[in-house]
């Protein structure tokens, strides 16, 4: 099985276990292995006379499959709870009677949820929906998937006579002044969201990007 991660600093992977967050997009590689060879992805997207050519030929590549499995990577550190040893059943291949005692001292990925085996997991997601598309594609309504969320009583009304709410927000969109920031519209607050994940300047770059919708299932 295979392992899935998500940002711990802006609480995406809580989020995905409160199944808030039921959508992903993942940057399509600059150099992909097309039919002819590896290829600049974007060069590709220009010289096709029907965006939609690449758009379908990534989909049926994407490194996930449609209802494929995948574990949702939390550090031991996380799984454990109280920072003492934890007892992990399972192996690769699904034999649930043998275990592993997991520590600090013996085991890499206590820490760094790089290092962890999927196996030993607890949640899973199982891939529902898989597209391709530019990252400004999305809708006010995938926003919400995205994990982005109203927060009615952490917001406020600005501008006058014509006050506009700002009500949508992420977790950990702490300000300068260390308070809560609030955007108009989720697509707002996403477009914020995915400069801090993926790096400033990513949602002007508007790349071409991996859609996937999911659904927690353990």
């Amino acid at each position: 099985m295979k392992k899935i991660m998500f940002n711990d600093k802006y609480g995406l992977t809580e989020a995905v276990l409160k199944g808030r967050k039921t959508m992903t997009r993942r940057i399509v590689p600059e150099m992909f292995r097309f039919s002819d060879g590896m290829a600049n992805v974007e060069e590709v997207a220009k010289a096709c006379c029907d965006d939609n050519d690449i758009f379908d030929y990534l989909t049926c590549h994407s490194p996930f499959r449609p209802f494929q499995y995948l574990a949702v990577a939390q550090s031991y550190k996380t799984i454990s709870g109280t920072g003492e040893p934890v007892m992990l059943l399972g192996d690769e291949i699904g034999n649930t009677g043998k275990f592993e005692v997991i520590n600090s001292k013996t085991t890499a990925g206590w820490d760094n949820k790089m290092f962890v085996k999927a196996w030993y997991m607890p949640y899973q997601i199982r891939i529902t929906y898989i597209n391709a598309e530019r990252l400004q594609n999305i809708s006010n309504e995938d926003c919400l998937k995205e994990g982005i969320y109203y927060d009615k009583e952490g917001g406020q009304s600005i501008g006058y006579p014509f006050a506009v709410p700002f009500y949508y927000t992420f977790d950990g969109a702490i300000g300068k002044n260390g308070k809560q920031l609030h955007w108009a519209t989720p697509r707002e607050a996403f477009m914020e969201l995915i400069d801090r994940v993926s790096g400033k300047g990513t949602w002007d770059s508007n790349p071409i990007v991996w859609v996937y919708e999911f659904e927690l299932v353990s």
